[in-house]
């Protein structure tokens, strides 16, 4: 759930005019209710397809809306076991980790406090309290049972895998490309990951979005070769009622929109799948308990609180505007 919240830097440059050097390649496509864009540096043809094959694949295994899907399949099924893909039950296995890691700041089984919400139909709405006093029961990832490939939830329990699975599905396709020995930068959706650096050596960069303007940066992130930047916040999804703003990012504790000091969480990991949760999981909690969260979780993180501060844990290579 989240984000559209990178600008690619790059300018990823054409080198169509250099005999046997590697060219950029882009596909752009809709999936996972955002749009993607992959990028990669290669003479083959077909590489762009592979990652989208990869991602379509994904798509069908994780989404909440498709009936069909082991999500789906597993939120219908008034706790009965249900059988899953191997990598569905991976990723939950994932998924639960990192709930656990961050205290259940992060949490998969948010997805009736979501449906409670409207944020995933178009009629978004505030919950009764009578409702909201009742929504924290149903969210607890300890319930999760995994055995192989064998899930069972509690009746009435859900999973919403929104908050990991394009980091995951980054992951993935990074892994195909790796594998047919190109590099590039993939953006799903806010979720950029790198794969090696430019032709030239030099590395890839991308912009922070100013949360109070969609025009403006706050500044610039140099990546490593193989590193994720994931950004969650509050300014992308939300829906106003009787004046009051209600963002998507919601608290398990509450099953409400978190009350937090932040605006903007940024994490870069080795991981698109431990960035997207982790990213979450720090909006969630704060300034002050996300600032040493993340030196728990071995992160680096930009966090921008509402009054517009910015904040970098150690070793970020990013440049204000």
């Amino acid at each position: 759930m989240k984000r559209y919240l990178l600008i690619l830097l790059c300018a990823l440059c054409l080198l169509a005019g250099c005999t046997g050097k590697p060219q950029s390649q882009t596909k752009e496509l809709f999936a996972m209710d955002t749009v993607m864009h992959l990028t990669v540096y290669s003479q083959e043809d077909g590489v762009l397809k592979q990652g989208e094959e990869e991602i379509r694949r994904l798509e069908t295994l994780f989404s909440v809306t498709d009936e069909n899907s082991d999500i789906a399949r597993l939120n219908q099924s008034k706790g009965q076991w249900v059988t899953v893909s191997d990598e569905t039950a991976r990723l939950l296995t994932l998924a639960k980790e990192y709930a656990k890691q961050t205290e259940g700041r992060f949490d998969p089984t948010v997805y009736p406090a979501v449906m409670a919400w409207g944020f995933t139909t178009d009629q978004k709405r505030v919950p009764s309290q009578e409702e909201l006093d009742g929504l924290p029961t149903l969210v607890d990832y300890n319930q999760i049972e995994i055995k192989g490939t064998q899930v069972r939830l509690p009746k009435e329990m859900g999973v919403d895998l929104g908050a990991i699975a394009k980091g995951y599905a980054a992951d993935r396709v990074k892994a195909l490309y790796e594998a047919a020995g190109v590099s590039g930068i993939l953006s799903l959706g806010g979720n950029v990951l790198t794969i090696g650096h430019k032709p030239d050596g030099t590395p890839f960069t991308v912009a922070i979005q100013d949360p109070q303007n969609a025009a403006a940066t706050l500044g610039v992130l140099t990546l490593k070769g193989g590193q994720a930047a994931v950004t969650s916040g509050d300014y992308q999804r939300y829906f106003e009622q009787n004046g009051v703003r209600y963002h998507h990012i919601l608290d398990p504790k509450t099953a409400a929109p978190a009350k937090s000091d932040l605006t903007s969480v940024t994490i870069i990991a080795d991981s698109a799948a431990k960035a997207d949760a982790y990213a979450t999981a720090l909006f969630v909690a704060g300034k002050e308990q996300a600032l040493s969260l993340a030196k728990t979780l071995n992160v680096q993180a930009v966090l921008v609180t509402k009054d517009g501060q910015i904040h970098c844990t150690d070793d970020v290579q990013f440049t204000p505007s």
